[in-house]
């Protein structure tokens, strides 16, 4: 659906790949995460949130929605999940092990708590943080 909204904007690029294989054609004024983090394992991780360092250009945003372990990392393994009728594997990190892999190249200028936990699951929130990379 997104390739086909895309064709009207023509500074729209969308690729599908491993986070692994992805390497930046250039550096951008912002960069987004959405619900990515917490489904890729600490490589993963590691690689996904370089690709956004290297990817945002000094002066720029990178911007991520994403879920977190509210008091501390948390992780599912072998979780059935009934809306995606198959197992699920998530890593919760937590906003301090963002914010430590963004490196001092980058200052966190926003924080703001989207999705708060719930009785069900206490121990996950969604967060809005957004990163200003120095210029």
């Amino acid at each position: 659906l997104a390739r086909d909204l895309s064709r009207d904007v023509p500074n729209v690029t969308f690729t599908c790949a491993p986070v692994e294989a992805m390497v930046p054609a250039r550096q951008y004024a912002c960069v987004v995460s959405i619900a990515l983090l917490h489904y890729l394992s600490d490589e993963q991780f590691a690689k996904a949130v370089e690709l956004v360092r290297r990817s945002t250009r000094p002066g720029g945003l990178a911007v991520f929605r994403e879920s977190f372990g509210c008091d501390r990392r948390f992780e599912l393994h072998g979780f059935y999940s009934s809306v995606l009728d198959a197992e699920y594997h998530a890593v919760y990190r937590t906003m301090e092990e963002l914010v430590g892999r963004m490196g001092s190249e980058f200052a966190a200028i926003h924080e703001e708590t989207s999705l708060s936990s719930t009785a069900e699951k206490p121990e996950t929130c969604q967060k809005i943080v957004i990163f200003r990379r120095h210029a």
